[in-house]
Parts: C-alpha cells; sequence; structure tokens
C-alpha cells in the first residue's frame, strides 16, 4: 500500500514479478492504482525433496508499467521460501525496500 507516485501525473501502474530457484512468474498490472491488491494465485514448480526449503528465497519486484519507456523497479521485497509457505506470512501488505536501498 502507498506505493511512490511513478508516472507523470502522479499515478502507478504496478505489477509484480516473483522470482524462486531460477522460476519467474509475474502478476497482472494493477493500473493507476498506489494501493495496488492482486487476487492471483500463483504456482511455482519447486523441484527438491518435501521439507524445509530454507535455502530458497522468493524474491517480489514491483515494477510500475509504462508504454513507451522501460518499466520502472518500485521496490522488492525478499522473504525465505519456508517463512511463506509454512504457516506463511500473517499479513497482507509487505514493506518494499526502495531501488536505492
Amino acid at each position: 500500500e502507498d506505493l511512490p507516485r511513478m508516472d507523470y501525473f502522479g499515478l502507478c501502474d504496478p505489477y509484480l514479478r516473483i522470482s524462486v530457484d531460477g522460476y519467474v512468474a509475474e502478476t497482472e498490472v494493477v493500473k493507476v492504482s498506489l494501493n495496488p491488491k492482486w487476487e492471483t494465485k500463483i504456482v511455482i514448480p519447486i523441484f527438491q525433496e518435501p521439507g524445509p526449503r530454507t535455502n530458497l528465497n522468493v524474491l517480489v519486484e514491483c515494477f510500475d508499467w509504462d508504454r513507451r519507456s522501460d518499466h520502472d523497479l518500485v521496490g522488492v521485497y525478499s522473504i525465505k521460501m519456508d517463512k511463506w509457505t509454512f504457516g506463511g506470512p500473517d499479513h497482507d501488505w509487505f514493506e518494499l525496500m526502495g531501488p536505492e536501498e
């Protein structure tokens, strides 16, 4: 929530790129929103034995979609796979670290 204003008119068209162990998936773009919410289910194939996967990192990158130029990085969030899958995070919003951090 409260994404920074990224476009000329003070808007943001965010989407997420989720990366795990070389696999990358993207959400749809939420047009004109500083408080986007995705109702998307993303299935990421993990080819490891069952059990805690503390060595895998989930990288979530938030981009501002732009029609006429490169998409701008809004921020990133990183979490270990076992914290996400075994019990999961207990909140819906994640604090992004800015691209310069």
